[in-house]
């Protein structure tokens, strides 16, 4: 696997910094980031962080985790968050092939 380019990485981080300030202000009862503020914070046009998002959702590093009510907007916005790589294999026994062959390939991947 080759390693992220920098649009996912700022993207990624952007995302990180965003889900902590928003969960700290605890406002409006957001529970993450939109892609426009991703962009924004990334400093990425937002055609670009589009199709990473959209990159990063199917990688499965990052989810959709609610939606916004955007003034102006007839459709919600998503609400997105990094996926904790623990998360992954919690709602599995440990013992099941997907567990193992997740857990094999995470170390195998570093």
């Amino acid at each position: 696997m080759r390693p992220a380019g920098e649009i996912r990485q700022a993207i990624l981080q952007a995302a990180v910094d965003l889900i902590e300030e928003i969960r700290q202000s605890s406002k409006e009862g957001r529970k993450g980031p939109t892609l426009d503020e991703i962009a924004a914070r990334a400093g990425v046009a937002r055609r670009d962080a589009r199709v990473c998002v959209s990159n990063c959702k199917r990688a499965g590093a990052l989810q959709i985790v609610g939606e916004f009510r955007v003034p102006k907007r007839n459709r919600p916005a998503a609400e997105y968050a990094p996926v904790q790589r623990g998360d992954l294999f919690d709602t599995m026994p440990a013992d099941s092939g997907a567990a193992v062959l997740g857990m094999f390939m995470q170390s195998w991947a570093r």
